[in-house]
């Protein structure tokens, strides 16, 4: 866990009614990070870009296993067989929505991905518009996905296949 100080000027607190956060003449160092929750209650606005690191790539072939602290942002590179299933760790309880993108790259075999979450080692199910996607060689799909049950329900939604 980090440790720091924080220094600003000019912190405002009114509770009459809105709760206000006033920050100005905030310096930074180049590379500033933080590690842990903020809870945010109300309208939270950010100005300018957001940007997370992408995780570590997931496997290209058998059972993967997501840590859903890690980010919102997934990757499968190439794929080197069949995906068997899919294992979710650190999904926030329910009552808290959590969605995340799935980037999958096929190779030039036309591998199969068996749509069937795990969490706290149970079986869920995935819900989809239609039918789940049918993966086709060198293309990439986009599926993303949603829960606010703590994982109890995945619903996802799949992009048609970009060409590699």
């Amino acid at each position: 866990m980090a440790y720091g100080t924080v220094k600003c000027d000019n912190v405002i607190y009114d509770d009459s009614g809105d709760q206000t956060l006033s920050v100005a003449n905030i310096a930074t160092k180049a590379s500033p990070s933080f590690t842990g929750a903020v809870g945010v209650a109300g309208e939270f606005d950010i100005t300018g870009q957001y940007n997370q690191t992408v995780p570590t790539a997931l496997a290209t072939t058998g059972a993967l296993t997501v840590d859903t602290s890690l980010g919102n942002y997934f990757t499968i590179p190439t794929m080197t067989g069949n995906i068997t299933g899919f294992t979710f760790t650190n999904l926030p309880a329910s009552g808290k929505a959590y969605s995340f993108t799935l980037e999958i790259a096929t190779s030039g075999t036309p591998h199969t991905i068996t749509w069937t979450p795990t969490v706290g080692g149970a079986t869920k199910n995935w819900y989809w518009p239609g039918d789940a996607p049918t993966l086709e060689a060198t293309k990439t799909f986009l599926v993303s996905v949603v829960t606010d049950d703590g994982g109890a329900t995945f619903r996802a939604i799949a992009t048609k296949a970009y060409t590699n």
